[in-house]
Parts: C-alpha cells; structure tokens; sequence
C-alpha cells in the first residue's frame, strides 16, 4: 500500500479529472500500481498518449514563474515606493 499526502488535488486515472480538493490522504494498493505498470509496459500507445498529454500539461503551466516574479516585483514597488 502507498500512501500519497495529496497536497494538490490528485487526477483520478478512471476519469483523467480531477476531484475537489479535501486535504486528504490518498492510498493506492501496490496490486493497483503494479497492474498500471504492467498496462503501460504493454500498451506504447497508452504511453506515447500519456506522455503527449504530460508535455501538454506541462507546458500549458510555463510562463508561471515569470508571471509570479512579475506580480511580486509590482507589488514590492508598491509597498516601497
């Protein structure tokens, strides 16, 4: 068993969704992660598709960091003029 602290909200492999967000612990069953590796190791397909979304995900989120230290430099400008 393999206990994940769910510090942000976690994709259900089911639905590829994500649920609300509950602070909660997540516990997947060492049979549950192994069957997922075998199903992957199986399906290149399945992997190539994953892997397509994962870069997608990825970089659909750059640029964050830049659009943070942007924000935090206009609000340190305002706070000392």
């Amino acid at each position: 068993m393999v206990n994940l602290l769910a510090t942000e909200r976690p994709t259900d492999p089911a639905t590829h969704r994500q649920p609300p967000t509950t602070g909660a612990t997540v516990t997947i069953e060492a049979a549950t992660v192994e069957e997922a590796l075998a199903r992957l190791l199986a399906d290149p397909a399945e992997r190539e598709r994953l892997g397509r979304r994962a870069r997608q995900a990825f970089a659909a989120l750059g640029g964050a960091a830049q659009a943070n230290a942007e924000a935090l430099e206009g609000l340190l400008a305002e706070a000392h003029p």
